[in-house]
């Protein structure tokens, strides 16, 4: 599990996945996995993506207060979470085994 935030710390958030924080390389990053907002109805906007056969994404979640990505959905609704290496965010394995990961 991944505990991170948007970069004003407005909204907190946490990744349910298996990849490691050694995998992941600098920069945005995007991790397709099970997610948890914490505080979502606070700062959470969310951009929905006209249809269009050329875009894959359909919709993005960002904090209204700093504009950092928290998530984008494709046009399957598979969900991809943000991990940004401005934020500090924090690798918890101590309930994985709770998620069958």
């Amino acid at each position: 599990m991944i505990a991170t935030s948007c970069h004003c710390g407005q909204i907190h958030y946490r990744i349910f996945t298996t990849t490691t924080a050694n995998e992941i390389c600098s920069g945005v990053q995007f991790i397709q996995a099970h997610g948890l907002i914490e505080n979502a109805c606070k700062s959470l906007a969310r951009f929905v993506v006209p249809h269009s056969k050329a875009q894959t994404i359909q919709e993005h979640g960002f904090c209204k207060h700093c504009g950092a990505s928290i998530y984008i959905m494709d046009d399957k609704g598979n969900v991809s979470y943000a991990v940004n290496h401005l934020t500090p965010f924090q690798v918890d394995y101590s309930g994985s085994l709770n998620f069958g990961l």
